[in-house]
């Protein structure tokens, strides 16, 4: 696809608190940063529609045997 654009963000601050639907015994402030591929469309005309695409990412000496993923992904979207 060529309308796939990779975004990323500079490193900031999260905080999980105390109290957090993470159930986990780590909370504070930590070092974080977000990731992700995003597929940009051009105006679509009204009516239904489907969008449907699938990615394979595979380990790299980089990212290791633990960063491997594969997904589909099927939307039904309605223009008005």
């Amino acid at each position: 696809m060529n309308n796939v654009t990779e975004e990323y963000t500079k490193q900031f601050d999260a905080t999980i608190p105390k109290e957090s639907h993470l159930l986990s015994e780590r909370y504070g402030t930590f070092p974080a940063a977000a990731h992700g591929w995003f597929v940009f469309l051009k105006p679509l005309q009204p009516g239904d529609h489907i969008m449907y695409y699938q990615n394979s990412v595979e380990a790299t000496t980089l990212s290791g045997a633990g960063n491997m993923n594969s997904a589909q992904f099927t939307y039904h979207l309605s223009v008005k």
